[in-house]
């Protein structure tokens, strides 16, 4: 079936073959890093030339976002380059989509937050402004934004001008305050640095857990003053001097190891399989689910072939291997949070009862991700449990012979991908409503998948 008519029919049907996965791999650009490629020098007012970033939805909604306060954008050939403007401003009454992009959202936050004379207001799609915004926006009241909420959870939000006056005092800054981070999230993270690096005084940070930390690689490959040590990290406001100072720069954004992830399950599902997956982002924080794959049995090699925006980059050799349960504990599911998803297909897949604990941050992802993978792995038959925090799935209990599947994924990029894998691994038909959903994050999924894994 053709691109167009599964775009058309939002379904994937009827026959999926259980080809070998063969060859060498490249994922789509890093959606965090794209994300902060755009951000982040643009808050720096550092001018950059960016090649490798992701084209999905999800960063169009970032780049669309600082182009609407003044960022000039030039595409040239597979490069893009940024221009920040000298002073930040947007029509009054302006109103910016941020689609389906949670990160577009939370961390634009805070940059808009931190600009004088702006006044906007930040929506998003069904999804999106389902989702919460209010542990952002709390610390970033407290550093003296001004951000409205829809019944002060959700977006809309409506970010005013700041403007402090009186007799003595007129200022337009935030200020520095010492925050402990409520829950582990490098969204929240990201969005009080970003805040920071205007605000009068420094901003400390205390995390409960270690989480993903491209938004502090990045802030001191321009040259920010950023201090981590141990739970903290402290971001000092950038000097008056700081942008007449620095040259351009370019930055490489690596590939997108929460990409890589579907392909490895794939090819560790399929007999036969043997593929290398080039050129990925190897940071800790996103690789767990290597681990947690070989942990399993998965046969997957891991060369560290050099470095690009302060991250590792990784090519990874996976081969086709039974795989066995697993369990994982709390404090690991910070750096598994987008691979939950297809770690669940791939638990399903297994001998044994695979038990993920600590996912209450999976119920306000892009859907109800929790929910949505109970709901995936029942439809195949699987034995498996949702709790509040946790997921047990009992492997080898899919039921491989029936009528087509018919699978709702609640417009989540991810789930409707694991839902793809799934079907593929146990060669079962599947309807996908709203698959487009996947160009939020993998637009080459779809055209990949057909040319590798469907039958013609």
């Amino acid at each position: 079936m053709s691109e167009e008519l599964i775009n058309r029919f939002s379904m994937v049907h009827p026959l999926i073959k259980a080809a070998p996965l063969k060859g060498e791999y490249r994922v789509p650009g890093d959606k965090s890093i794209s994300h902060r490629a755009l951000i982040l020098p643009a808050a720096c007012q550092r001018r950059v030339r960016i090649t490798g970033f992701n084209t999905g939805h999800d960063v169009m909604a970032t780049r669309n976002a600082l182009a609407a306060v003044g960022v000039v954008f030039k595409d040239e050939g597979d490069a893009l380059l940024l221009s920040p403007p000298a002073i930040f401003q947007c029509a009054p009454q302006t109103v910016i989509d941020m689609g389906n992009s949670g990160t577009s959202a939370r961390l634009l936050l805070g940059l808009f937050a931190s600009l004088p004379n702006l006044t906007l207001t930040m929506t998003g799609d069904a999804s999106l402004i389902k989702r919460p915004m209010r542990r952002v926006v709390e610390p970033l009241r407290a550093m003296g934004a001004s951000i409205e909420l829809m019944n002060d959870k959700t977006l809309p939000a409506v970010c005013n001008a700041l403007s402090v006056n009186n007799s003595l005092v007129k200022t337009n800054q935030l200020h520095g305050i010492m925050y402990a981070m409520p829950v582990a999230s490098a969204q929240l993270k990201s969005a009080l640095l970003i805040a920071g690096l205007r605000a009068l005084t420094p901003i400390t940070i205390i995390e409960p857990l270690p989480s993903r930390d491209h938004t502090e690689n990045m802030l001191r490959l321009l040259g920010v003053d950023l201090v981590s040590e141990g739970q903290y990290i402290t971001i000092n406001p950038l000097s008056a001097e700081f942008a007449n100072n620095q040259d351009d720069m370019s930055i490489h954004v690596p590939g997108d190891p929460s990409a890589a992830a579907f392909w490895c399950v794939a090819a560790l599902c399929c007999t036969g399989s043997s593929i290398t997956i080039k050129g990925i982002n190897g940071n800790s924080y996103r690789t767990e689910f290597v681990k947690v794959l070989q942990q399993m049995g998965g046969q997957i090699i891991v060369e560290c072939v050099g470095q690009s925006v302060g991250e590792p980059l990784w090519n990874l050799t996976v081969h086709a291997s039974p795989l066995m349960a697993v369990r994982t504990a709390a404090h690991q599911s910070p750096a598994l949070m987008d691979e939950f998803p297809i770690l669940a297909v791939a638990a399903a897949l297994a001998d044994g009862e695979t038990i993920f604990e600590g996912l209450s941050e999976l119920r306000v992802k892009e859907s109800d991700r929790l929910h949505k993978i109970e709901e995936l792995l029942r439809l195949f038959g699987c034995a498996v449990e949702a709790g509040d925090d946790y997921l047990r799935i009992i492997g080898k209990t899919i039921v491989t012979s029936g009528d087509p599947i018919h699978y709702d994924p609640a417009l989540d990029h991810r789930m409707a991908m694991s839902a793809l894998i799934l079907a593929r691994a146990v060669n079962r038909a599947i309807v996908i409503e709203n698959v487009d959903c996947i160009a939020t994050s993998f637009p080459t999924f779809l055209v990949d998948f057909n040319s590798s894994v469907m039958n013609k």
